[in-house]
């Protein structure tokens, strides 16, 4: 692929038929490229993302006076450290989305609440509190239950096969 990409191709002389492998050559050049910058972009990003939560911490600890108790360092410091206690880790934060405005989310529940309205847009449902929500699966559990099955006799398995499937599932 790189020697196709470096090789100067005069297209006046080429056969009809190598214009499809010149393109393809064409397209699979551009994707590494593309792959490339986005992985360019992905570190700059990281690279960003750590010296601006680097630097968010220092003027923390810049805010503090030197009298402060042990306590309330460690509470100012616990959006960058966690819980010490493991029982106490809450649950993995939701993905960085916008509000209605464009604003990012800053509380988990405005998270919670956009991306269930965004759902609820796409796919034209409704939110609905518990109990209707389960009167109405009941009232659909009935609807399409069936009164009679019509089953014939050798259509049921035996009670040998019954056995044999049993001993194939692990217990």
């Amino acid at each position: 692929m790189f020697t196709a990409w470096n090789a100067a191709v005069d297209h006046h002389h080429m056969p009809p038929a190598a214009y499809d492998s010149t393109f393809r050559t064409h397209i699979y050049c551009a994707q590494v490229c593309r792959v490339a910058q986005l992985r360019q972009f992905a570190w700059k990003l990281k690279r960003l993302l750590v010296v601006a939560k680097q630097t968010v911490l220092m003027n923390t600890m810049n805010d503090m006076e030197p009298d402060l108790p042990a306590s309330e360092i460690l509470r100012r410091l616990r959006p960058f450290t966690g819980p010490s206690n493991p029982k106490k880790h809450k649950h993995k934060p939701l993905p960085l989305i916008h509000n209605v405005h464009g604003s990012p989310c800053t509380l988990h529940s405005e998270t919670v609440v956009t991306w269930v309205e965004f759902f609820q847009d796409m796919e034209c449902g409704q939110r609905m509190p518990d109990h209707a929500l389960r009167q109405t699966w009941i009232e659909e559990l009935c609807h399409f239950q069936y009164d009679q099955i019509a089953v014939d006799l050798k259509d049921l398995p035996t009670l040998t096969d019954s056995e044999i499937s049993l001993r194939r599932v692990p217990s």
